[in-house]
């Protein structure tokens, strides 16, 4: 959808939530006094919490049926990781992100993809469906004001939920669930080099290595724009593809390919792409101004993440610039990381690595 349109589309799609939410609270008032008004306020309030929590709900389930397992889920104030198999929970802003949740998982399986990734960011508008085809029956049937003001302001919320993810809308944090299911329809270019890359996570489930996967998903999906995300996402497989087969200096330049394109990378994808910048200089070309730059902008974005690959670029940098006690630490951490990695293809690439960088 061009600019334009989806402002457009954002205007009208709020200026009919807030006329939706001011007739129910009409109806609650006039029908049920100040009572209903306040139940109205209060189950209104609640689900602002609760219909995030159903639309990712929706993601988790029917990813889990479509063969996905689960990473990573957040909605409203909180989020829920899998790190190995301990499950963490923390508390979040829900102010400093765009969207009011977001669910992560990866394939445990490669047939069908295009199909099963289909159902998956479909779970969330389909819970929602669900409930709004439960829930307004019964409130239109009964027509009671408490019962309104109980289930109303839900309703609201979660229709304008669902009308916001059937769009085909996009943001700073990537596309909504609505302008992927259009492309996953229309099977447009970054779709398809979307199906493929996931169908490369499903190999690497499996145990398959990078270098290992099949190069139709990393040389035949369709040309993109540097723009598009999934430009750089099949840029960074491609770089892991030559890395593990030993073809360094064809590594060090596809990913030196994505430092002239990081303004376009996704806050989700930009850790992982510093990091292996920042470990592409200090440890394959042996760049040590460029190491610094890159190993600064990690840090910043980092956050505190022990991912293996982001342990392995500060074990890189520390080795480049001879800190000795730093690098042991490092090495140490960033072996138990590679152990929680979820793909098994990645652990035995990582592993190899680590003997290539500490072990060797």
């Amino acid at each position: 959808m061009k600019r334009g349109a989806e402002k457009a589309a954002r205007v009208l799609l709020g200026v009919l939530f807030f006329a939706a939410l001011a007739a129910l609270m009409y109806v609650c008032f006039f029908g049920g006094g100040m009572a209903a008004a306040i139940v109205l306020i209060v189950s209104y309030a609640v689900s602002l919490f609760l219909m995030p929590a159903l639309h990712e709900a929706g993601h988790l389930l029917f990813g889990a049926l479509a063969g996905f397992r689960f990473l990573e889920v957040r909605f409203s104030f909180l989020q829920i990781s899998r790190d190995g198999e301990k499950i963490s929970v923390r508390f979040v802003n829900p102010l400093q992100t765009e969207t009011a949740g977001h669910c992560r998982m990866y394939p445990a399986k490669i047939e069908g993809m295009g199909a099963r990734f289909t159902l998956f960011v479909a779970g969330g508008v389909l819970a929602q469906a669900a409930y709004l085809i439960v829930c307004l029956p019964v409130c239109f049937t009964l027509g009671n004001a408490f019962l309104w003001a109980t289930l109303g302001g839900s309703c609201v919320y979660c229709a304008y939920l669902f009308c916001f993810n059937l769009l085909p809308l996009a943001g700073e944090e990537g596309e909504f669930d609505g302008a992927l299911l259009w492309g996953l329809l229309r099977r447009d270019p970054s779709a398809r080099t979307a199906v493929a890359l996931l169908t490369l996570q499903g190999q690497l489930f499996e145990g398959r290595t990078p270098g290992e996967a099949g190069q139709e998903l990393l040389f035949d999906p369709p040309q993109l724009p540097e723009d598009d995300p999934n430009f750089s996402r099949l840029q960074y497989y491609r770089y892991l593809y030559f890395l593990d087969r030993g073809e360094k200096e064809q590594a060090a330049k596809s990913v030196l390919r994505l430092a002239d394109c990081l303004e376009y990378i996704l806050p989700d994808d930009l850790l992982s792409i510093l990091a292996e910048l920042t470990y592409t200089c200090a440890f394959l070309v042996r760049d040590k101004q460029e190491a610094e730059r890159y190993h600064a902008r990690m840090e910043r974005a980092g956050g505190g993440n022990k991912a293996a690959d982001v342990l392995r670029a500060w074990l890189a940098y520390a080795l480049l610039i001879g800190d000795g006690a730093q690098a042991a630490s490092l090495a140490a951490e960033y072996n138990n990381a590679i152990a929680r990695t979820p793909l098994a293809g990645m652990r035995r690439l990582e592993e190899k690595l680590y003997a290539e960088l500490y072990g060797g």
